[in-house]
């Protein structure tokens, strides 16, 4: 793991709110969520994250609406997720990159 001038806990305490939000605004949470920080990027390893609905959309072949609702969930949420770390961390980041693979069912939010 990068050492980084946060503590533990408040690395924890941001990975336990990314689960409640995303648990809130999906239906589901979260198996596991990490955070991993550099001198200028955040990492947000998410596993074991497909929704009920996303199986269903992808099952029926239809990956490019469960790919489309993600993202607009993602968007909604970002600035939630940035006031959080903000205030946790004073960190002020500016912008998010997302990617994900429901084959693995793994995301990562930089």
């Amino acid at each position: 793991m990068i050492k980084t001038k946060y503590n533990y806990e408040d690395i924890t305490n941001l990975n336990s709110y990314i689960s409640k939000i995303l648990k809130k605004n999906f239906g589901k949470g979260p198996a596991a969520c990490y955070t991993f920080l550099t001198d200028d990027m955040m990492f947000i390893n998410i596993k074991n994250f497909i929704t009920p609905v996303e199986e269903v959309l992808i099952k029926k072949n239809e990956e490019h609406l469960a790919h489309k609702s993600r993202m607009i969930i993602f968007d909604a949420i970002f600035e939630q997720i940035q006031e959080e770390v903000k205030r946790v961390l004073n960190i002020d980041y500016t912008s998010m990159c997302y990617d994900w693979s429901f084959k693995h069912n793994m995301e990562m939010l930089i």
